[in-house]
């Protein structure tokens, strides 16, 4: 499951504007343990238990449609798998600089790059024909693949 933020900081609202969207952070989700595994701008990617965190910020799940429970497993251990790895800034000034980025061997991630790329892992491309560089929150807020819960 994803979450997407709708932030109200100064940041937030810098991210809202450069990709048009209402939506300035993604996490991945597991409604079982209440847990989201997110890359934190300003830090690396962390397990945060979603009852601490984020308090008063307007979220929205997602549900991806067709994803099996063996498929969300391996998504969420794609994550977990990320944990520890810094934040990508480089990866974020992509937004601005519309430059492509080589994720082979990506030792940082940016919150969305981090959820794109564990639905991917498992073969569930939430965006076809956008790389993994290229997906912002907003962006994927309009797949195809998911339901608003």
């Amino acid at each position: 499951m994803i979450i997407l933020f709708r932030g109200s900081d100064p940041l937030d609202e810098a991210i809202e504007g450069i990709t048009w969207s209402p939506y300035s952070h993604a996490a991945f989700y597991n409604p079982a343990t209440k847990n989201s595994i997110e890359a934190i701008a300003l830090g690396v990617v962390e397990a945060i238990p979603y009852d601490q965190h984020h308090h008063g910020v307007p979220v929205d799940f997602f549900e991806v449609i067709g994803a099996t429970p063996e498929q969300e497993a391996a998504a969420e251990q794609f994550c977990r798998d990320q944990l520890g790895k810094g934040y990508d800034w480089i990866g974020d000034m992509h937004f601005i600089t519309h430059r492509p980025e080589n994720p082979a061997g990506q030792q940082r991630w940016f919150c969305s790059e981090l959820v794109f790329a564990a639905y991917a892992s498992t073969g569930i491309l939430l965006l076809r024909g956008v790389p993994v560089w290229k997906v912002s929150p907003g962006l994927l807020s309009v797949s195809p693949m998911l339901a608003k819960k």
